[in-house]
């Protein structure tokens, strides 16, 4: 495998983990978000950008972690999964019957 194929997987793996994270915990904050998914929030920057730019993730009211509890700082913006754009169906099927949930995290490495 190349070096930058590679680093496309790997890039393809961090932001499912991003969608994920949001669609487990929406409105979290850029912070709150990189302390889920373990990666720094200089790491978590362009990603959240890329998913922004699509149209995969939009930004909730203010996220209350950022400003901290004297109030100080900017205070930080929420993001959620946009369930309005690309979307894909998961079916799990099994011994007990199937079941199906909608997901977009296949769309993050378009």
């Amino acid at each position: 495998m190349t070096r930058g194929r590679q680093t496309q997987d790997v890039r393809r793996h961090n932001l499912q983990l991003v969608l994920r994270a949001l669609d487990a915990a929406p409105g979290s904050s850029r912070a709150e978000l990189a302390t889920a998914v373990g990666l720094t929030p200089g790491a978590l920057t362009p990603l959240v950008a890329h998913l922004l730019e699509r149209g995969l993730v939009r930004p909730t009211a203010a996220a209350g972690d950022d400003a901290g509890p004297r109030g100080r700082g900017r205070p930080g913006v929420g993001l959620e999964v946009d369930g309005t754009g690309v979307a894909t169906l998961a079916v799990v099927v099994g011994d007990g019957g199937w079941t199906s949930r909608p997901r977009i995290w296949a769309a993050a490495g378009s």
